[in-house]
């Protein structure tokens, strides 16, 4: 299948509108990374899950070749995938700087909090498992953190608001507001064919670069349901035109259901309680 392009490299919310207040459990992450495979000048968006917990995207934390996008299937790696899904070793945490509010931080801003552990499931593969978790340095109590449905699935049809700090089809490489697009539609939920494994779910056009590892709202509860994986459309990449690649895209979601044990456990370790060990 064609692979898409990961959240990190060009997407951001398309024909958005301004995120509020209301919405500050959505954070930005710069990512400060130095080199092979460090993104540059990289930017991810992240969720408040706890006052010292930021939920992202597992290839927002780990160095990789998903800069070039990556290829799944309906039961896993796309055989063309040429490694592009496999991420590699994570960086620092230290790396990861986390900015709160709805304007775009000024350039040298001193950040709310900086990581202090990052935590995945250890999975070779980004395919399904495009999910980390970030523990801060600092816990970030002035926001109320956002519940999360670990539950029941995303559904086809289901309406969705995505949120994030990602390019827009007028501001790059990030917008001077956060954005955020109501009434996205789940299209699809996996397995289905042929480039959906289970533990994703796909939607229409929402989401560009910097997106990466925000959130997806169910709105019949207010809760997260997934993270910004990758998506786009197959345009190539146009360096005058960011967003180019994301208007009427497919855009895939790591559901959150599929990875309950992992984020309890990380939410029981950021409160203080015994470290759950590594798979």
């Amino acid at each position: 299948g064609d692979s898409v392009a990961t959240g990190r490299v060009s997407q951001p919310i398309i024909n958005g509108t301004d995120s509020t207040s209301a919405q500050d459990w959505v954070i930005q992450i710069q990512i400060e990374a130095t080199g092979p495979g460090a993104p540059p000048g990289g930017v991810c968006t992240g969720s408040l899950i706890a006052p010292n917990l930021v939920l992202t995207a597992r290839h927002c934390v780990s160095q990789g070749k998903g800069e070039a996008g990556f290829a799944c299937t309906q039961d896993g790696v796309a055989p063309d995938d040429n490694g592009a899904s496999s991420p590699g070793t994570d960086f620092a945490p230290t790396a990861f700087k986390f900015f709160t509010g709805p304007n775009n931080p000024a350039e040298g801003a001193t950040p709310r909090a900086i990581g202090k552990k990052v935590i995945h499931d250890g999975a070779t593969t980004l395919c399904a498992h495009d999910i980390a978790l970030i523990i801060l340095d600092t816990p970030i109590n002035d926001i109320t953190p956002v519940k999360m449905r670990l539950g029941a699935p995303a559904a086809v049809g289901e309406l969705v608001t995505a949120i994030g700090w990602g390019v827009t089809t007028t501001e790059s490489p990030t917008p001077a507001v956060r954005k955020q697009r109501t009434g996205v539609a789940v299209t699809k939920v996996g397995p289905a064919a042929d480039d959906l494994p289970s533990g994703e779910f796909t939607v229409g056009e929402a989401i560009c670069s910097g997106d990466s590892g925000g959130p997806a709202i169910a709105e019949s509860t207010n809760e997260v349901l997934g993270v910004v994986s990758r998506g786009g459309n197959t345009l190539p990449d146009d360096p005058n035109d960011i967003a180019k690649g994301c208007v009427n895209g497919t855009n895939y979601y790591t559901a959150l259901s599929s990875f309950k044990t992992l984020i309890e456990g990380a939410m029981t370790e950021a409160a203080g309680g015994a470290a759950v060990p590594t798979p």
